[in-house]
């Protein structure tokens, strides 16, 4: 029987590699205690401009969350 799941891990390894590499976290200047993922370029906050790569690694936590 085939499994999915390597593939996904992989896919999940890359994109958290991917956003890595272009974020960084600083101290939230809003919440105590608080980290905020910044684009390393511009320290823009990724939330408020959410860029392809944290888009793709939300969607593969969210979408393939216990998928086999």
């Amino acid at each position: 029987m085939y499994s999915a799941k390597p593939m996904i891990e992989s896919l999940r390894e890359h994109a958290q590699q991917d956003f890595d590499r272009n974020h960084k976290t600083i101290a939230s200047t809003i919440v105590v205690n608080g980290t905020v993922a910044v684009h390393v370029g511009t320290n823009e906050p990724c939330a408020l401009n959410p860029c392809a790569s944290a888009l793709r690694v939300q969607a593969l936590k969210e979408n393939y969350h216990g998928i086999s």
